[in-house]
């Protein structure tokens, strides 16, 4: 378990991210944002397997498959779904640390385009990639379930109330 803070400046504001990564790499994140307490459930990479997750992150660095087992990190050649083998928890944190900022600089850029019907596209990206394969699909992926626990917060689209009225026409 970790527990820590991550302080980064999110939509042009100043916020300080209160983290608790447990045993099973699920993080919890609590901050204010515009005056608002926030609370997000990041489970992704855990859903898929760590093991997963940390690959596509160290491949994104440029290791490969038979580099990761080279250098002792994996105890095959195989693929990712072999069990970490040398990576230390706290390693494995930092690389959680990193994907929670990086998550971040995404939702800024999903934010930038919200005029474009963001909710829609959080969920349909949501719904199309659920199995994420690289380092960069589980960012996207991360930050579009982020943007939809917290939709009001950042959404501020209004309608037009849709009136009931009966089919014999009284109300």
């Amino acid at each position: 378990m970790d527990i820590g803070n991550i302080e980064l400046i999110f939509n042009n504001e100043n916020i300080n991210i209160k983290y608790n990564i447990d045993n099973y790499k699920q993080c919890k994140l609590s901050f204010i944002y515009k005056e608002t307490p926030v609370k997000l459930n990041i489970n992704t990479w855990s859903n898929y397997g760590f093991t997963v997750f940390v690959t596509v992150y160290l491949q994104q660095l440029g290791l490969s498959n038979k580099e990761l087992y080279d250098r002792g990190i994996f105890s095959s050649e195989e693929t990712s779904s072999e069990r970490c083998k040398t990576i230390s928890d706290f390693h494995c944190n930092l690389i959680i640390i990193e994907a929670i900022r990086d998550v971040f600089y995404y939702m800024e850029i999903l934010l930038e385009n919200k005029d474009k019907e963001l909710l829609e596209y959080c969920v349909w990206y949501k719904n199309t990639y659920k199995f994420p394969r690289k380092y960069f699909e589980f960012i996207q992926l991360v930050g579009c379930l982020c943007i939809l626990q917290t939709e009001d917060l950042f959404i501020d689209k209004k309608y037009d109330v849709i009136p009931f009225i009966k089919i014999n026409g009284q109300n």
